[in-house]
């Protein structure tokens, strides 16, 4: 693994989740310029923005050894999850 506390806004798949402020599904992130590892092994990569209405109170980041491992299925889950999260959080 590596180590990281903050990644910033418009850095690798969580920042650019904020900085264009739509979740983000990345089939191969070994592909992308700005991506911070949290392991060497990751290939693919989701987050989804979990809101109270226009406010980004966080994301779900889910990351796996598999290339192209999700799909909108997945994205629609998460959503699902991530609302009840922000109404948790509210």
């Amino acid at each position: 693994s590596t180590e990281h506390d903050r990644i910033p806004v418009g850095i690798c798949v969580c920042g650019t989740a904020v900085a264009e402020n739509r979740n983000q599904i990345v089939d191969d992130v070994q592909g992308l310029d700005n991506y911070v590892p949290c392991s060497l092994e990751t290939r693919s990569e989701i987050v989804v923005l979990i809101r109270d209405r226009d406010v980004i109170l966080g994301q779900i980041d889910i990351d796996s050894h598999s290339p192209s491992a999700f799909g909108p299925e997945d994205e629609r889950l998460l959503e699902a999850i991530a609302a009840i999260l922000a109404q948790a959080w509210a």
